[in-house]
């Protein structure tokens, strides 16, 4: 009888810790968002330009029962930048890339900014250097419409353009 009674007891203890369920154990939906700034640092050029940025979204190969994850996403960055939504769908394990273009214009941040106190901008006699950073923001769902926000790393960049018209 008392081995029975601690049968019952082992039992109960496998049903609820042994067993993994849907929440207790954690699904890579996405496995990795990463994005970098084309090139990192441009030298001695004319402003504004467009610096193009590289995201790459690797979809996880063990989602549920989705074989495509629908996403949106956008590039974020300093001084409250942010860029119109993009959406696409990438089939389970796959990798997707997409390419942003972010024009930088550093006499226009002057006019909306106080130059003493940006931190990403700064002036040496005509010369304009501008140290900033962009990421991915990321939303998607799982099959149970749980709504899951994801941000890539910083891609840092630093540009020093030649001529800064005074203001």
């Amino acid at each position: 009888m008392r081995a029975e009674k601690y049968s019952y007891v082992i039992l109960f203890f496998l049903l609820i810790f042994g067993f993994e369920t849907k929440n207790s154990f954690s699904i890579n939906i996405v496995e990795s968002l990463k994005l970098k700034a084309i090139p990192e640092e441009i030298l001695d050029t004319e402003c504004p330009l467009f610096l193009t940025f590289q995201m790459q979204i690797i979809a996880g190969v063990n989602m549920y029962k989705t074989e495509h994850l629908p996403v949106k996403y956008r590039l974020v960055g300093d001084n409250g930048y942010a860029s119109s939504w993009r959406q696409f769908s990438i089939p389970k394990g796959e990798i997707r890339t997409d390419v942003f273009r972010r024009k930088i214009d550093p006499a226009a941040i002057a006019q909306k900014t106080d130059i003493d106190t940006n931190p990403t901008l700064k002036r040496d006699k005509d010369k304009a250097f501008y140290k900033g950073w962009s990421a991915v923001e990321l939303i998607y769902q799982d099959e149970y419409r749980k709504v899951y926000n994801m941000n890539s790393n910083k891609a840092d960049f630093y540009i020093e353009c030649k001529a800064f018209p005074d203001i």
